[in-house]
């Protein structure tokens, strides 16, 4: 009912499906456990493809069709920023980061706080504000 309700334009139900995720993504992340990455860093790259994913929902996807997308998208996440570079990364969380703002000052009718972003993302405050410094200083 959550992917009808986002088909049709509900956005509300982002961070429902997102928090349902989560053990997904986990489990997902075990199959790279034998590899040299670490698990958070797997893990955010799964929560910024599902983000992602959700943001850019095909308008011709049919309720039976979205987990499977979802599914692939979490999946290319982890290939694509895994092959990528830092500045690469960075930009990719750099967004994650805008629309979890954007989704929770919706949601909540406020700006997020960095500790909820954080909660949110499963991106490190410190990171967070590091990210943060780096769009300021472009910017100028």
């Amino acid at each position: 009912i959550l992917y009808l309700r986002l088909l049709e334009g509900d956005r509300s139900v982002q961070t429902e499906i997102v928090d349902n995720w989560l053990m997904r993504i986990v489990e997902l992340a075990r199959f790279y456990k034998d590899t040299p990455v670490v698990m958070e860093d797997v893990i955010q790259e799964g929560n910024m493809g599902l983000w992602l994913a959700l943001e850019q929902l095909p308008s011709d996807l049919k309720e039976e069709q979205v987990d499977s997308y979802l599914l692939n998208c979490v999946r290319d996440a982890r290939e694509i920023t895994g092959e990528a570079d830092r500045e690469e990364s960075v930009v990719a969380k750099a967004a994650l980061l805008y629309s979890a703002r954007e989704h929770l000052a919706k949601e909540n009718g406020e700006v997020p706080s960095l500790r909820r972003l954080s909660e949110f993302t499963h991106i490190s405050a410190e990171e967070i504000e590091d990210i943060f410094a780096l769009m300021k200083n472009q910017e100028n």
